[in-house]
Formats: structure tokens, C-alpha cells, sequence
């Protein structure tokens, strides 16, 4: 099962020519007797022993020693390439050059994320803090605290919105004057207007306070009321909650979360109403009957006068009663407009909440349903109790696995060919760019990653215990682990048995089929884990890198220089796995000797050129 050395198979010229000639009828026997597949095979066995016949144990694939048309073709330098890409990219982001170009960050960027999230919890606080100050609560430190750190995070936000580019018609604006242009025009006057007074007043209190006049209570009053223009931030927090929602990746959690955010609808609006009512009782008491009096509630704490108004605001929403009724023509008022709001807006929240549980009830029946079939299914045809336990265990993975992912949308039908193929490569790409070459393509040639990924690339999944191939197999793909870890076996020169675990983000797998056409495996992998890969056709690799000269000029530079590095290794330590901490500073050493052999290349033809054009 191993593949012979050079020594045992060397012979003369020949000997080596008849058995070229005589491989080569017996493959034209077999393609005409029609067996196509049993031709290819024995083909490529006869090619193994041939090639190693002449001394080469494992020659690299003709594409990268012969060149091809791509050779022919004009040199690009790898700078080009890059200016290429960033000309590319220029379609789809607009950005300049300069200090500030460095400073400006993605609208989606992890930093910015952090820093809308900061400012939703914020909103929502002043949201909810602002209606309470009518009950008059006392400052705390903690009060203090938040709403100074507020107006330091709110004036600190005016820079921050114009350090972050916008989207606009698909397009992302990453230059910091039309990003200035474009904060000036929307949220600058708000947040300036929300902002300066907000100091000025915290500035008075502050000076104020220290006083301890009736002068300074006053105007500690009016600063509260002016907090009320902070609420002009709530029109932010739909498209902050919008961006929240993006993150989530299931259709299981988005229905929760749903459900959790119309349930704080309802109590946020419930909260206002609360308030409101208080104001009103709070404004006539002295000179009107009201509920406060009723109740004898003037000298509770104000705690308890905001829960009893947002218990009736409550009931109001729900078929329940409490012993509070309006004393006067504005609370009864007050009581009618709010019953006939609650008559359409609980409808629809109560609707949005029942229809969202019944999404889940649904999807739950369904899982049930399906798993009841395929024990009945499983049970009906006598498969094995051992192999009717793998099935099951991997499909309870693989459903819930469906539930905390994301199938493509029948929307992704409508894009454009260039816009699918970059969507496929955006979903491949991150687990790839573990091997240093495929990390040095996407920072010099994206284009044509994204052609691998749409000719090149699939995916394959793993239930615990699968092999994926075994000694001898003649190898077609190079393997990425995404998901999963899986257990690689081989017999050492010694005829013991080696182990290697094979980690996501780590490892790859069968890199040699990339190269040479004669690698086959040399142990079994098996998945301990249920697992999920990616896959790189060996063949339709080299066709695709072949379109590109420059691209390919680096590829074929260091596929001989790998192909050279695995002839010398001693046969026993060839393994399928490459361990990415073992390897990977090699292989950059190959890939910067590959960039510095086509600068030199490059240098050349165009010294010849000048000379050339100087002679003549």
C-alpha cells in the first residue's frame, strides 16, 4: 500500500521508455472498451511508478513547471495587483488618503459596535429615568454618576460621528469630508442642541448646590425638566436595536429576542403613561379632588406612588382591575384616550407576541414530528441498533446546529454574478487563511479567490466516527477543518502506529495534492466529532490560478519549492497533516522567496525593455 522509493523502482532509459509506450496503449484500450474511470485510475498508478522510475518520487504537476499560456502573457508586479484590488474595492467603498483616512472606522467595525451599544444602554436609561423625575426622586451617587458619564459619552460621540463612515445606496463612504458634510446635515444641530444646554445647566447645579438656596432648588428643578431633550435620542435607538438584531444568526434566538422586545414595548410604554398620570394628579393636588387623595398617597414614598400608577396604567392594557379610579374631568380624560390606545396597541403587541410563540411552537412540533418519522423509518427497515444510534445522534446535531445557523435566502437568487461570487467567498475565505498562501491571495489577488470559490470550493460533512479516506486512496482535495475536530492515524518507517489530532484553525489537510499529482494518502482521518470542511479540488485549482499571469507566476514559484521540500523528506515522515505552528514559517519563507524571484524577474524585463528601446 506504500509507494515505492526511487532506488527500488530506478531503471534505464530503456526500460523506462517501453513502459511509457505500454501504459500508454493499455489507457487507449480501456477508454475505448468505455471504461473511463478504471482508465484514469490505472493511468495515474502507472504515472506513480513511471515518474518514479525516472528518479522524481513525487514531480509537481505539469501546469506549474510548464507555465502554460500564462507565461506568455505580460508580468504584472504583486503592487499592480493591489492596486487593482483597492481599484475594485473603490465600487464599493469610497475612501481617500491621509492622517485621517487612518483614523476613520467601518460602520460595522467591532470598536463601533461597542460604542452603539454603550449608547443604546444610555437611551434607554434616560428613557426611563427622564418620566420618573415627576415623583421627584432623590439624587443619589449613582444618579450623578450615570448622568455625568452621559454628557461625557454624548459630547465624546459628536467626534466619534464623524470617525466612522456611513452606507449610502450600497456604497460605504470612508471619506472624512463627505462624512463631516454628512453628520452636519443629520444629527450634529440635535446632538449640539441636546448637548451644550446640558452642560451649561450641569455647570449651574453644580455651582448652585453648593448654596443650598431656594434659588438653587429651583434651578435644580429646571435642569430636570431640560433633560427632556435628551429623549430626541430615542429616534437613534431603532437603528442601533436594528443593528443588534443583525447579530443575531438564528431564526430560534431572533423570535426570542422578538418576543423580549415587545414585551419591553409594552412596559416602557406603560412606564410613560404612569408618569404622565401621576403629573396630572400631582399638578391639580390642593385645589382639585384627585387619586392621590383618594388614596391618601400625598406623604407615601414616591417608590409606592409609582408602582400604584403603573399598576393602573397596567390594567388598562389587560382585562385586570385595581380599587383606582379617576376623581376629576382631566384624569377621566386622561382614562378614555389612553383605553381607546390600548384598544390598537395592545392588539398589536399581544398580536406580535402570540405570533411569535406560535412560530415556536411550530418549529418544536416540527422537530418532533420529523425525529418520530425517522425512528418509525429506521425501525420499519431493521437498520442496525449501533448504526440506528449514529444516524439519530448526528441528526439531532445537525438540527440543532440548523437552528443556530442561517440557510441563504431566496433573496441571494436576485444578485449579481460578481456579488454571489464574492458572497461565496466571504463564507469560505475565514477558515482558509490558516494556510499562508491562501492568507497572501486575499491580500494580493481577492478575484481570484473568489473564482476558486465558485469552481473550486465545496463543503462536506462529518458525523462522529465517519472516515474521510484511508491508506492508498488517491488523493483529490485539499481539506479545511471549519467545524469539529477529527483523529489522524499512519503507520511511521518503523511499522508503529502515529497519531495526530487535526484542530479547526490550526491544521490542513492533503496540501500535497495542491502540487503533484501522484500524492496519496498515507493514513486514515476520522471525525471524533461531528465536523464540518472545506474543500479544494486539486485539478480546478491550478486552471484557476492559471488565469492570472502574476498570480500565477507566485503560485508555481512556490509549488516547486514545496514539491522540492517534500521530495527531501525522509519517506517515513510524510504524514497528510500539516500542523500549522510546524509548518507555516516555512512555507511564508517559500512564498517571500516566490515575491522576491518575481520582482527580480520583473527588474529584468525591464531593464531588457529600456535596452531594447535604447538600441533601436
Amino acid at each position: 500500500s506504500r509507494i515505492p522509493s526511487s532506488e527500488a523502482c530506478a531503471a534505464n532509459t530503456h526500460s523506462a521508455e517501453e513502459a511509457k509506450a505500454s501504459s500508454e496503449t493499455l489507457s487507449r484500450l480501456e477508454l475505448l472498451n468505455g471504461n473511463l474511470e478504471t482508465a484514469t485510475v490505472s493511468s495515474r498508478r502507472r504515472s506513480v511508478m513511471s515518474e518514479a522510475s525516472r528518479g522524481d518520487f513525487f514531480p509537481p504537476r505539469h501546469l506549474w513547471v510548464s507555465g502554460g499560456a500564462a507565461r506568455a502573457r505580460p508580468s504584472r508586479s504583486f503592487q499592480s495587483i493591489n492596486a487593482a484590488s483597492i481599484k475594485d474595492e473603490a465600487l464599493i467603498v469610497q475612501q481617500s488618503h491621509g492622517f485621517m483616512q487612518r483614523c476613520i472606522s467601518f460602520p460595522a467595525s467591532p470598536y463601533r459596535l461597542v460604542w452603539d451599544i454603550t449608547g443604546a444602554i444610555l437611551i434607554l436609561y434616560d428613557s426611563l429615568l427622564i418620566p420618573l423625575q415627576v415623583f421627584n426622586p432623590p439624587e443619589t451617587e449613582f444618579s450623578r454618576g450615570m448622568d455625568l458619564f452621559a454628557l461625557v459619552f454624548w459630547t465624546l460621540n459628536i467626534v466619534a460621528s464623524v470617525l466612522v463612515g456611513y452606507v449610502k445606496n450600497g456604497v460605504t463612504e470612508m471619506r472624512p469630508k463627505m462624512i463631516v458634510r454628512h453628520y452636519a446635515t443629520t444629527w450634529f444641530v440635535p446632538d449640539l442642541l441636546v448637548v451644550l444646554p446640558d452642560w451649561v445647566f450641569t455647570m449651574q447645579s453644580v455651582g448652585s448646590s453648593k448654596t443650598g438656596s431656594e434659588s438653587s432648588v429651583r434651578l435644580l428643578r429646571i435642569v430636570r425638566l431640560m433633560r427632556t431633550v435628551r429623549l430626541i435620542r430615542l429616534l437613534k435607538l431603532r437603528w442601533i436595536l436594528a443593528t443588534l438584531n443583525d447579530l443575531l444568526s438564528s431564526e430560534y434566538s431572533s423570535i426570542l429576542a422578538n418576543i423580549a422586545k415587545m414585551i419591553m414595548v409594552l412596559c416602557i410604554i406603560n412606564h410613560y403613561i404612569a408618569c404622565v398620570f401621576y403629573f396630572i394628579a400631582d399638578v391639580q393636588h390642593g385645589w382639585q379632588d384627585t387619586w392621590i387623595d383618594s388614596l391618601v398617597l400625598a406623604d407615601a414614598t414616591w417608590e409606592y406612588k409609582y408602582l400604584t400608577a403603573f399598576h393602573w396604567s397596567m390594567t388598562q392594557f389587560t382585562p385586570a382591575t385595581m380599587q383606582l379610579q379617576p376623581h376629576n374631568s382631566v384624569e377621566r380624560s386622561f382614562a378614555i384616550a389612553i383605553v381607546v390606545l390600548a384598544l390598537v396597541g395592545f392588539s398589536y403587541l399581544v398580536g406580535s407576541i402570540t405570533n411569535s410563540q406560535s412560530q415556536l411552537r411550530s418549529m418544536t412540533e416540527d422537530a418532533s414530528k420529523q425525529f418520530w418519522i425517522l425512528r418509525r423509518y429506521l425501525k420499519h427497515h431493521h437498520v442496525p441498533l449501533v448504526l440506528s444510534c449514529r444516524i439519530q445522534r448526528y441528526l439531532e446535531h445537525a438540527w440543532q446546529k440548523q437552528k443556530a445557523s442561517v440557510s441563504e435566502p431566496r433573496l441571494c437568487s436576485l444578485l449579481s454574478e460578481q456579488l454571489s461570487n464574492e458572497l461565496k467567498c466571504a463564507r469560505s475565505l475565514p477558515h482558509m487563511l490558516v494556510h499562508p498562501l491562501f492568507d497572501c491571495l486575499h491580500k494580493s489577488s481577492y478575484v481570484s479567490l473568489q473564482r476558486l470559490a465558485v469552481s473550486a470550493i465545496s463543503w462536506s460533512n462529518l458525523a462522529r466516527g465517519d472516515s474521510l479516506f484511508f491508506p492508498s486512496e488517491i488523493a483529490t482535495h485539499l481539506y479545511f477543518v471549519v467545524e469539529g475536530r477529527l483523529h489522524y492515524a499512519k503507520l511511521d518507517a518503523s511499522g508503529q502506529e502515529t497519531y495526530e489530532w487535526v484542530d479547526r484553525a490550526e491544521d490542513w489537510i492533503a496540501e500535497p495534492v495542491l502540487w503533484t499529482p501522484m500524492w496519496v494518502h498515507l493514513g486514515t482521518l476520522t471525525a471524533v466529532s461531528e465536523s464540518s470542511l472545506v474543500l479544494v479540488d486539486g485539478a480546478t485549482f491550478g486552471s484557476i490560478i492559471g488565469l492570472n499571469p502574476a498570480v500565477f507566476q507566485l503560485v508555481s514559484s512556490y509549488a516547486r519549492k514545496f514539491v522540492d521540500w517534500l521530495n527531501s523528506v525522509p519517506r517515513g515522515d510524510l504524514s497528510d497533516v500539516s500542523q500549522g505552528e510546524d509548518v507555516t514559517p516555512m512555507l511564508r519563507g517559500f512564498i517571500e522567496d516566490a515575491i522576491s524571484t518575481e520582482r527580480t524577474f520583473n527588474l529584468k524585463n525591464a531593464s531588457l525593455a529600456v535596452a531594447s528601446k535604447a538600441f533601436s
